[in-house]
């Protein structure tokens, strides 16, 4: 199940929650990802004024792989309600502009995701994108992992194995089988398949009888086939459709095509855009396919990173499932409770109505709450309610501490990061970060992650938080106080200061000085007493890591408001 990461809710004295319209969205359109399928986002072409330029999700055990991501991906998946914590991987199928388009904005957007695709083929994307952004090649390849793929070696991804191959374009370009439990969805990728055709280009020599054969072995054999069927001659024509068994065309699904284009009466058919006509295959839901899913899931929490395996084994065999219906009260604020909740499907909506402070955000899969359950007096600090049909995965207190008390070497860092969440969630700090304009964009899970390297310190007027030669040990995210930024030198060639006065949210950042492990530049110093929030410089450098977008931001820039 995926719903918008986050749905950022005003509160009304009558508390009216229920008629937000971004909740009635939840209520209603509430996607469980399949254990196997598809979801096509566009199957038209780059020339169709009325269609959608090509890109797809592949599901497996709940988790998406998008494929050729088309432009503007992060709206379009914030419209379907995808979480992106739910798409870590993305196929490049070729460099084509209306295949590759998206793929940039989808590295930029979110958490850190992984590239598969041909060595070949992330040649030419890092030559391209360079060229065209203006960034180097090996910065570039930093926002990314890249697991290269190999013709003819199977690939496995959430438990699903693919099979990638060369097809026939005018530069490389990838297709793919992808399998689970016996069933198997066939991609054909960018094109040239009718048998007339590749028949000439071996009797002139251009293709092999191999060549040839391997690009029609077993096309038809499989469960789904997603077919390209463009504008020839680089593409395949509609006439190598029309003679088809309707057997084959029962199962066929034509993408990279206008809907005009595809003969009336032909019994063939475009693949269908949105989640409402996802694709799916009846898999069953297997023990190592809930395994996979519930392994996938902790690996997408950032608090989790650090766990060895023993760590995630013991983790594993510890967490309950619990189901709650849309409306449960989850945990109630001010009670006491000894459990700690992970979202493994479903929207949960967090709220407190105590005087002073009044909140209210919504948390969704890969987020999780329950907290000051397992760190300090167990007092439940807000309420919890089902938006939707929920299923979380529980832990109690006494075993959370055995797995990760201060003994359990990382798990240590685990202890610290919620003791940092629950301090923040208890002050005005995520006030501060939806404040400020980029903070407040990101998704739940990114401001989650920032709220756990959050370290709350209370400041005097006339105190400096650094001057200039101090060593850059931390960033700042101004909370009730306000300081003062100034630059008396002039800063690193490409450096825009942003001298003056701050107030809450502001965020004031040296990312150069921290990467170097060099000195600050600026002075920075309180002139009315409150708080501000301490990130370490560790800390701090690895969530950047962890956030592409907020690398490219924050490499130029000092303050962010």
């Amino acid at each position: 199940m995926c719903i918008r990461d986050s749905f950022e809710l005003k509160l009304s004295k009558e508390k009216s929650w229920v008629e937000s319209p971004l909740l009635k969205r939840a209520q209603s359109h509430v996607f469980d990802p399949p254990a196997f399928g598809v979801t096509v986002l566009g199957c038209s072409h780059g020339f169709d004024p009325k269609g959608s330029t090509s890109g797809y999700i592949f599901w497996v055990n709940g988790r998406g792989v998008m494929l050729d991501p088309p432009p503007f991906t992060t709206s379009i998946l914030a419209n379907l309600g995808i979480s992106p914590s739910l798409i870590e991987s993305v196929i490049i199928s070729h460099c084509h502009a209306d295949h590759d388009a998206g793929t940039l904005q989808k590295l930029l957007a979110s958490q850190q995701v992984e590239i598969l695709t041909t060595p070949t083929i992330l040649e030419s994307f890092l030559r391209k994108y360079t060229a065209l952004t203006g960034l180097t090649e090996p910065y570039l390849r930093s926002l990314f992992r890249f697991r290269p793929v190999r013709i003819g070696e199977p690939t496995k991804v959430h438990g699903a194995i693919f099979n990638f191959f060369y097809s026939l374009h005018t530069i490389p370009c990838v297709g793919f089988v992808v399998s689970v439990a016996g069933k198997s969805i066939y991609f054909s990728g960018d094109t040239f398949y009718e048998s007339e055709g590749l028949a000439k280009l071996v009797e002139k020599g251009i293709l092999t009888k191999e060549r040839c054969n391997s690009l029609s072995k077993n096309k038809w054999n499989h469960d789904i086939i997603l077919h390209e069927a463009g504008v020839p001659p680089i593409h395949t024509p509609m006439k190598a459709f029309l003679t088809l068994p309707e057997e084959v065309k029962s199962k066929l699904f034509l993408v990279h095509v206008a809907e005009k284009d595809i003969p009336q009466g032909s019994g063939l058919r475009s693949a269908k855009t949105g989640l409402e006509n996802t694709i799916t295959l009846d898999v069953g839901r297997s023990e190592d396919g809930e395994l996979s899913a519930t392994l996938d899931l902790l690996c997408s929490i950032p608090i989790f990173e650090d766990l060895t395996v023993k760590s995630a084994r013991d983790l594993l065999q510890l967490l309950r499932e619990e189901r709650f219906t849309p409306m449960s009260i989850i945990v109630e604020e001010g009670t006491y409770g000894d459990k700690f909740y992970l979202i493994k499907s479903g929207v949960v909506r967090v709220f407190s109505y105590a005087k002073g402070k009044e909140f209210e955000r919504s948390l969704t899969i890969g987020d999780y709450f329950g907290e000051s359950a397992v760190i300090g007096d167990s007092m439940r600090h807000a309420s919890c309610m089902a938006v939707t049909h929920v299923t979380l995965l529980s832990i109690r207190r006494r075993e959370f501490h055995l797995l990760f008390g201060e003994h359990a070497g990382a798990g240590g860092s685990i202890l610290r990061r919620l003791m940092n969440l629950k301090e923040t969630r208890k002050s005005v700090g995520f006030k501060c970060i939806m404040k400020n304009e980029v903070f407040g964009g990101m998704n739940g899970s990114q401001k989650i992650q920032l709220e756990t390297i959050l370290s709350e310190r209370r400041v005097e007027a006339g105190q400096p938080i650094w001057r200039q030669g101090d060593a850059a040990e931390f960033a700042v995210l101004v909370g009730s106080a306000v300081v003062k930024l100034s630059a008396n030198e002039t800063l690193n060639e490409g450096q825009v200061p942003v001298e003056g006065v701050l107030t809450m949210g502001d965020f004031i950042a040296e990312t150069r000085a921290y990467v170097a492990k060099g000195a600050h530049q600026t002075l920075l110093e309180v002139i009315s007493a409150g708080t501000v929030y301490y990130v370490g410089r560790d800390d701090f450098l690895h969530f950047i890591e962890a956030n592409p977008g907020l690398s490219i931001i924050l490499n130029d820039t000092i303050v962010i408001d």
